[in-house]
């Protein structure tokens, strides 16, 4: 698919919004949240910009459910395991488990993570990279299926491209398409001049969209991160009552002042002021008649907070599904099994329908590997399965491994799925009360596609 560089800059500035948002997410990831822009308060107080960061430790929360346990694929195949030998290789020399890590955290903040992938002829190695999608457009077709992915990188002065330190600011754009990987640097007038055009052997775009849902969306949506920003104000709030108490002023009625700053030892007129021994020896001798002294300072209503950061809180976990654990552990109480089944229902939903869309990712990665592999006359992996395992605490809880399979026509195939199996219902949760239960690994629940 030839395009014009005019055309190139015009789908590029088609995702600016989308590209905006991705990065708005990456910001509270990393903590740059609304609360850390207001501005210092009227009486030159600074403001307390204080972030307790949810959008963090629900990402690395939801990240480690995931892939906390490593994927593994697998086939029972015996005329696969040349194959799935080779692809062992590709997985090691590549860091996979890594890249799969990164690829979840980077989905669940914006939406989808970018695999880029190339094939080197001479040292024989396929290598698989992770970028975030703020750097790309991708043009898909009806099915979903890559047709053109358009990558964009500002590199700053001193950095080494192409073996050679430049000495000013580069701007390169890479056009991926069927054939090949054309690039171009941006010269001073910002127009497109093409360095090189290299081809590739995939016979399609060697890109793969990794997501966790049907439309690539962030599991924060704005509402959540408003929520955040409600919870930020909420306890910046209170360190704003504590700040108006410490800079609170000392107001006296009735005080002869002008005897208040008379020095207390009248033999060392240098000395301190009768003030100033007050506030030394922390007891008040005011003169004058009718006299009193009070601090003045403004102040929020302590419940009312309290109660808006619970809410606030309790809104966040339940809109993300994911356990808050300082709600499990309560105040050090053990919990039911009950209890702690309802706590990680959510987590264990949302988790199960996002494995199925990595999978599907985690297919397409293995497509382009047999492209290179048909293209040098390796064995391809056809007859596999690949098995995403949640990672889940060891709580006591016991239970039995569903399977969900697709076919390699891509059917969902009916398996048995058991409920979670509670030890008992009491207050404690060691030991299964099923002698012909067994106990289970870390993993509390698994994935399996077929192809």
């Amino acid at each position: 698919m030839e395009l014009s560089t005019k055309q190139i800059k015009s789908l590029w500035a088609s995702s600016t919004k989308e590209h905006e948002q991705q990065d708005r997410r990456e910001d509270y990831y990393e903590g740059k949240q609304k609360n850390c822009l207001l501005p210092d308060r009227s009486d030159g107080a600074k403001t307390p910009n204080l972030v307790n960061n949810f959008i963090r430790s629900t990402t690395d929360q939801h990240q480690g459910f995931i892939t906390g346990i490593p994927v593994k694929i697998t086939s029972i195949n015996p005329t696969e395991q040349p194959a799935i030998l080779n692809l062992d290789q590709i997985n090691k020399y590549n860091n996979i488990d890594v890249l799969n890590s990164e690829h979840v955290k980077t989905a669940i903040l914006s939406g989808k993570s970018i695999e880029i992938h190339s094939y080197d002829p001479i040292s024989g190695q396929i290598e698989i990279n992770q970028d975030d999608p703020q750097n790309w457009h991708i043009v898909s077709d009806q099915d979903g299926e890559v047709q053109l992915a358009i990558y964009k990188a500002v590199i700053p002065a001193g950095t080494i491209v192409s073996g050679q330190i430049t000495d000013k600011k580069l701007t390169i754009w890479r056009v991926y398409d069927e054939i090949s990987i054309k690039e171009y640097q941006e010269n001073s007038k910002a127009e497109l001049i093409l360095v090189q055009d290299i081809p590739h052997y995939y016979g399609r775009p060697p890109i793969v969209i990794m997501k966790l849902n049907k439309c690539g969306d962030s599991m924060f949506n704005d509402a959540v991160l408003g929520l955040q920003d409600a919870y930020n104000a909420s306890i910046s709030s209170w360190m704003n009552d504590i700040i108006n108490v410490t800079n609170s002023m000392l107001v006296f009625t009735g005080v002869n002042m002008e005897a208040l700053l008379q020095p207390a030892d009248i033999d060392n007129p240098n000395g301190d002021t009768k003030l100033r021994q007050m506030i030394v020896n922390r007891a008040a001798a005011l003169p004058g008649q009718n006299v009193d002294a009070k601090y003045i300072y403004a102040t929020n209503d302590y419940q009312s907070i309290v109660a808006h950061l619970k809410e606030s809180r309790d809104n966040i976990f339940e809109s993300l599904a994911t356990p808050d654990f300082s709600h499990i552990m309560g105040n050090g109480a053990e919990k039911s099994g009950i209890a702690i089944k309802l706590a990680f229902a959510g987590i264990l939903q949302k988790t199960t329908e996002e494995i199925r869309y990595l999978q599907q990712s985690i297919s397409q990665r293995i497509d382009l590997i047999n492209c290179i592999w048909g293209y040098i006359q390796m064995p391809q992996l056809v007859d596999y399965e690949i098995v995403i395992s949640q990672n889940m605490p060891d709580v006591g809880i016991n239970y039995v491994k569903p399977e969900q399979s697709i076919d390699s026509g891509g059917v969902e195939k009916d398996t048995a799925t058991e409920d979670l199996i509670m030890s008992n219902d009491t207050n404690t949760t060691n030991g299964p009360s099923d002698p012909m239960v067994a106990e289970p690994p870390n993993s509390m629940m698994g994935s399996i596609l077929s192809k």
